[in-house]
């Protein structure tokens, strides 16, 4: 009878020789770090990364990670949303969900238990979904597009005279998430064919369908500002280690603003506060006067001298006097706040010129950081939107520029909530859908430090209904050297875009 014997695994004897256990795993050499790490291609649900042969590789594993940090030796294989594993350096990573967000990617040379990565980390934007039922609509208010498609970071609009695209073309580029764009320099009784494509870093989608339009209105430029004047209530206090210089400091400050900025009309939050002896003349008022007739404030509250003196909302709306005129009194709308109420003040204004008119809001929501804020926010917005929409529809469908301090920004908020509401409403953020920047790298807010933020955050906004383009967006700061020069003029600095409406 035949017997097996099994011996232990420790020693093995060969004779008189005792031989050691062979592991693959321990034989197997470390192989060398991949070099070379580099993105080969994506498409709308993978991306295929790749690195040099490395000695002793015998695989390679390709991570994608939703953050960088997910892709630390260390946390890889468990923080990483995706990985697949191949013979060969070049590697795809399929079903990936679509983001607006890069995805991050690393790859490990394999053999045995033993692994190295490579020392660097990859991102890559997925092809963005493309705009699907492109639509260009055109009436006396203007000649707007709109689309449909999921949210994407960057598009481009591309316009011609004729359905090739090889006349007259113009294109538009799109900073952010939009559905909406108004182009301008269109000539009346003109027909222009537009496509719109979208894009996430170097990827892109393919174009949309081909819409057209015959223009049948004609241009009026409006030059738009905002500016959060700072209640003089702070005055003398410390901001950041800075003491507020008082008003009467400040004011020349801001005239100064006005005079280089020249708008037409000009959106100014905490201008409220008494200058000298309750019931005699606001903030605004000494901005007003200060600039020697040369504006006009429109009438959206019980004004100082009025019977039944005096509600102040603090928001208010300047036009220059030679180029616009009011169209009846304006008024206020009040929104539902935390521990207070919110007001914006709105008007009609015509130019004198054109006949041109346009529905103008100046509006300040609530301030705060955390989620019950960022909620609020959204819908005082969204009362905003339908007070704006209702009254510019009872007055002949006019087009709705609003300005102002909205106190929030989606690089620091959970919600941005005007900014959700404003999209939802298909108005546009004139930074996101202006053809040109100044001094986008700093905050709008300055927090009055010396030396201005720069982080590229803006509370403040300009945003403009279908119909209305924006040319331009930039911040006025007066620096040198990067630090204020000077009285600082308050903790905002002014935002000032160049719109064009129709008529």
């Amino acid at each position: 009878m035949r017997r097996i014997i099994t011996l232990p695994a420790a020693a093995i004897t060969f004779g008189a020789i005792l031989l050691a256990p062979v592991s693959a795993s321990a034989s197997a050499k470390t192989p060398d770090q991949p070099k070379h790490l580099h993105l080969v291609a994506v498409t709308k649900t993978s991306i295929t990364a790749a690195v040099k042969p490395a000695a002793h590789a015998k695989r390679y594993r390709l991570y994608v990670g939703r953050k960088q940090r997910d892709l630390a030796v260390v946390r890889a294989a468990s923080a990483a949303v995706a990985a697949k594993s191949s013979r060969k350096p070049r590697i795809t990573v399929t079903g990936l969900p679509y983001a607006t967000a890069p995805y991050y990617f690393r790859i490990a040379a394999i053999n045995g238990s033993k692994r190295r990565f490579s020392a660097t980390i990859g991102s890559a934007e997925l092809m963005p979904p493309s705009p699907t039922k492109l639509v260009a609509h055109s009436s006396a208010t203007g000649t707007y597009l709109t689309w449909h498609g999921e949210q994407v970071p960057h598009l481009t609009v591309l316009q011609a005279t004729n359905p090739t695209f090889t006349a007259g073309r113009r294109t538009y580029q799109i900073r952010a998430i939009a559905r909406q764009f108004t182009p301008y320099g269109l000539a009346r009784g003109q027909t222009y064919y537009f496509r719109v494509r979208s894009h996430s870093g170097p990827s892109h989608g393919k174009w949309s369908n081909v819409a057209h339009t015959t223009v049948v209105s004609s241009e009026q430029s409006l030059r738009m500002m905002t500016y959060n004047l700072m209640d003089l209530s702070r005055d003398g206090t410390k901001e950041d280690g800075t003491t507020i210089a008082p008003w009467s400091e400040r004011l020349k400050g801001v005239v100064q603003w006005f005079r280089q900025a020249s708008p037409d009309v000009a959106a100014v939050e905490e201008g409220g506060d008494w200058v000298g002896a309750t019931g005699g003349p606001r903030q605004v008022d000494s901005v007003v006067s200060a600039l020697g007739g040369s504006y006009s404030l429109a009438h959206t509250e019980v004004s100082p001298g009025e019977p039944g003196c005096c509600h102040r909302t603090g928001q208010y709306l300047l036009y220059k006097t030679s180029a616009y005129r009011a169209v009846g009194d304006g008024g206020h709308w009040t929104f539902p706040g935390n521990g207070s109420t919110h007001e914006a003040a709105y008007q009609i204004l015509q130019n004198r010129t054109t006949g041109a008119r346009l529905l103008v809001v100046a509006v300040h929501v609530a301030v705060g950081n955390h989620k019950s804020a960022d909620r609020l926010r959204k819908r005082q917005t969204a009362l905003l939107i339908q007070d704006a929409r209702g009254y510019a529809a009872a007055h002949g469908n006019l087009p709705v520029v609003y300005g102002g301090d909205f106190n929030s920004a989606p690089q620091n908020h959970a919600v941005d909530g005007p900014g959700i509401e404003m999209r939802k409403a298909d108005v546009a953020d004139a930074f996101n859908v202006a053809q040109s920047h100044k001094n986008s790298r700093f905050n709008s807010a300055n927090g009055y430090f010396r030396k201005p933020p720069a982080a590229g955050i803006y509370l403040d906004h300009i945003f403009a209904s279908p119909g209305v383009a924006v040319k331009s967006w930039r911040l006025m700061l007066n620096l040198q050297h990067g630090r204020f020069v000077g009285v600082i003029p308050s903790d905002h600095n002014p935002l000032v875009s160049d719109l064009v409406i129709s008529y």
